[in-house]
């Protein structure tokens, strides 16, 4: 494994709004409750720091994970690494971190068990680690995470995708029982991505075509509901789940699909979850349980649809105040203790019980994404 530089800081993302597209969004603001203790961008700091000094284990100086993370989570936990760097290039831990956690991964006594990761039969976790490396990659230029990226989608791409089966799509695991949404629309999002850092058209046409069959089959265009998978024998299990409503609005952006992107992200603000006393007239997203492989959901949820957001000044002052909310939330109900908050927003974080790098995450994620509010 060959040691990487910190991040250079080549790629400053800047999420200063348009005027007006922030006089709007104040203006808006105005109309709905606001909840107490908005958060800034110091708070934003502080719950990455937090977190990392109650999971983040080093290895050695240029490697290490977090605690009791597997293999898809450890990924997602890359990612909002990165977000935080994208956010704040100029904190000293975040560029360290993101390529330390990339290089444990990478390694065979990491989570992704070397560069191969064929040995997961979950076509999604596969998709997961290739969205890391390759994020990580146009940031760094280290041609090993472009190769880990690169074959193991190429591998992934050519056991699932089928069309034998309602003409494509690409199967969830190899059992080869169901196309799910958690595998095709990040796997779109994952090869315009390669596109983009290999110039290879074949990705561009794979993106595109996974992203039509999905949107053919797994989202109701008259709600902007997504489904979760379609099964072999043409039953659709509709249960709708907030990671797969996120990763829809990626892919659609992706696409150029905005008029898709705007009515999934719609149905998510006013659908997925409920209010409570503190979130005025927003919908704070789903709760999922501690613990279990969906208390992570909204950290992807919320990184593709800020990248939605982030892209389209339009409809900022739309969406923005309810992602703020959240975000808002998420640190109102941190354990003043330790700043850890949990993935329940509508309760605060209790005192005395052990949490997970992955029951954290997602508050992690959610105040990384939007603009802090002061």
């Amino acid at each position: 494994m060959m040691n990487s530089p910190s991040l250079n800081i080549v790629k400053q993302i800047t999420r200063k709004m348009p005027a007006l597209a922030a006089a709007l969004i104040l203006g808006a603001a105005l109309l709905k409750p606001a909840p107490a203790l908005a958060f800034t961008s110091a708070n934003q700091d502080t719950i990455m720091d937090a977190y990392n000094t109650a999971f983040y284990v080093a290895v050695n100086s240029t490697s290490g994970q977090y605690e009791g993370t597997g293999f898809w989570d450890q990924a997602e936990d890359i990612e909002v690494q990165l977000s935080a760097y994208e956010r704040n290039p100029t904190h000293g831990n975040f560029a360290q971190i993101t390529t330390n956690l990339l290089n444990c991964f990478d390694s065979s006594s990491g989570q992704g068990k070397g560069t191969n990761w064929t040995w997961d039969a979950y076509n999604d976790d596969i998709t997961w680690a290739v969205l890391a490396n390759i994020r990580v990659y146009q940031y760094t230029g280290i041609p090993l995470y472009l190769h880990c990226a690169q074959w193991n989608f190429d591998q992934m791409y050519a056991r699932a995708w089928d069309t034998k089966y309602f003409g494509g799509g690409l199967f969830w695991d190899t059992s080869k029982s169901s196309k799910n949404s958690c595998v095709n629309f990040p796997a779109s999002i994952a090869a315009q991505r390669l596109y983009q850092a290999t110039g290879n058209s074949k990705y561009l046409t794979e993106a595109t075509n996974i992203y039509n069959w999905a949107k053919g089959y797994l989202w109701n265009p008259s709600t902007g509901q997504v489904y979760d998978n379609i099964s072999t024998n043409g039953t659709v299990n509709g249960g709708a789940t907030s990671y797969n409503q996120g990763t829809f609005v990626g892919a659609a952006d992706y696409a150029g699909d905005t008029n898709s992107a705007y009515l999934v992200s719609t149905w998510t603000m006013k659908n997925m979850g409920s209010t409570n006393a503190t979130s005025g007239n927003y919908i704070l997203l789903a709760q999922y349980g501690l613990n279990n492989n969906n208390s992570g959901f909204n950290s992807i949820c919320v990184r593709w649809m800020e990248k939605y957001f982030s892209d389209h000044a339009n409809v900022q002052p739309i969406f923005y105040p309810w992602l703020q909310t959240n975000a808002q939330t998420a640190w109102n109900i941190r354990r003043t203790t330790d700043n850890l908050s949990w993935c329940q927003w509508h309760t605060n974080t209790p005192t005395g019980t052990t949490l997970s790098a992955w029951d954290c995450i997602s508050s992690c994620a959610v105040l990384q994404a939007p603009p802090a509010t002061q």
